[in-house]
């Protein structure tokens, strides 16, 4: 049943990718990308839905957005994420997910090797544009 929900999900990516114009190697990359940042940005969005189940709601962020501005470069924000230790679990959970993944094959768990480094990778690619928009004034 999750192999049919992920494949769909995948397909409606994939059809929307096609759809737009792109090639299917652009498709390809943009699926995987999209994939990859799904994963990276689930603790942040686990944490949102905790936070709204219980107790009463907190301050409410925007979300950057340039919109669309004909070709040219959106103006510098002043965004920045929450101060605080802002990609620190996500870092974590990129080393915790390497470190499975290299002693999965020891447990002969092979199999589970590409999902951990998914998992991996997901989790550092935000890590990494989370650390590096608390140093510069560039959306990432």
């Amino acid at each position: 049943m999750v192999l049919r929900r992920g494949a769909a999900t995948l397909m409606f990516l994939a059809v929307g990718q096609r759809l737009g114009g792109a090639g299917w190697w652009r498709t390809v990359c943009h699926v995987v990308a999209a994939v990859v940042l799904s994963v990276g940005l689930s603790l942040n969005n686990a944490r949102a839905v905790m936070e709204g189940l219980g107790g009463p709601v907190g301050p409410w962020e925007r979300t950057p957005k340039t919109g669309d501005r004909g070709g040219r470069e959106a103006p510098e924000r002043p965004y920045r994420p929450r101060p605080g230790l802002a990609g620190a679990a996500e870092s974590g959970l990129a080393v915790y997910f390497l470190v499975a993944a290299v002693l999965a094959p020891r447990g002969r768990y092979e199999h589970a090797v590409p999902f951990l480094l998914l998992l991996a990778l997901g989790f550092a690619c935000v890590a990494v544009a989370t650390m590096a928009s608390r140093r510069t004034r560039v959306i990432v």
